[in-house]
């Protein structure tokens, strides 16, 4: 498991605030209020824990998966678990 640099979860989104172990951050002036984004930025923000951990626990299963029914990278579940893979990277700031 790689070392995360971000407040932990569970956050929650309120309002225009995001809680994060209390610590609070007003998102309501930093993210867009075009079309009421702020509100749907601010729930996909506070899912991004919950989120990761889901797709850590997604990869190490898919990784598994394969290698017990032997199903190569080039096969579908390898394109799932490259997409899976690289999404992690990304949060990590590997990408």
């Amino acid at each position: 498991m790689t070392e995360r640099k971000w407040t932990p979860g569970p956050w929650e989104a309120d309002g225009c605030f995001i809680d994060a172990n209390r610590c609070m951050e007003q998102v309501c002036n930093t993210l867009s209020s075009v079309n009421g984004r702020n509100f749907a930025d601010a729930r996909l923000i506070a899912a991004a824990p919950d989120l990761y951990e889901a797709l850590e626990s997604a990869e190490e299963s898919i990784a598994t998966f394969m290698g017990v029914h032997g199903y190569p990278m080039d096969s579908g579940a390898g394109d799932i678990l490259r997409q899976v893979s690289a999404a992690l990277a990304k949060a990590r700031g590997e990408t």
